[in-house]
């Protein structure tokens, strides 16, 4: 559920409520949350691109509601061919989000394809388990994480991303009950 009062723009969940404002459109977008905030440089005046990647149709629809709900714009890849001529196909692609256990690969096979393509994209692995590596991987979130951390920690990676000349990965890793 999404209202206004002035510039900035409330979006509820159902366990929490963030503030997205944007006082300043042409320099950056800043999303509040329970647990921080983060300034995101705006591009192009866009919205943080996420090319998100799993090869269940309802995961993907449900993430894709999280995320554009809370200000990202997402593209959907169900295959991992499909998510690197997605890749290749939008420059402006600010974060991957993919399962690790996709059919004919893995998150990690995959992350390697897409670093040959875009070393300086964050990789991030959300499943239900840690792969056995997180080689070419910049962080993994476990699909239990709440939803206001898995935003926290999206959010905090594109930051981190577009400072600078590139990427220097934070190497995050949520496991629950650790």
């Amino acid at each position: 559920m999404q209202s206004s009062i002035g510039d900035r723009t409330f979006v509820t969940s159902r366990n929490s409520q963030f503030d997205v404002c944007s006082t300043t459109p042409i320099l950056c977008c800043v999303i509040r949350c329970d647990i921080g905030h983060f300034v995101i440089p705006s591009s192009n005046f866009d919205k943080p691109l996420i090319l998100s990647i799993d090869d269940d149709e309802v995961q993907l629809q449900l993430r894709r509601s999280i995320l554009e709900g809370n200000g990202f714009s997402v593209v959907n890849a169900d295959t991992g061919e499909e998510a690197l001529n997605l890749l290749r196909e939008n420059p402006g692609v600010s974060l991957v989000l993919s399962d690790h256990m996709l059919g004919g690969t893995t998150g990690t096979q995959l992350a390697s394809e897409l670093k040959q393509i875009k070393p300086n994209v964050p990789v991030v692995l959300y499943s239900g388990a840690p792969p056995p590596t997180m080689l070419n991987v910049d962080c993994f979130i476990n699909k239990t994480e709440p939803i206001p951390e898995f935003l926290a920690i999206i959010g905090d990676l594109i930051l981190r991303s577009q400072r600078g000349n590139g990427f220097a990965p934070a190497r995050h890793s949520l496991q629950r009950g650790r």
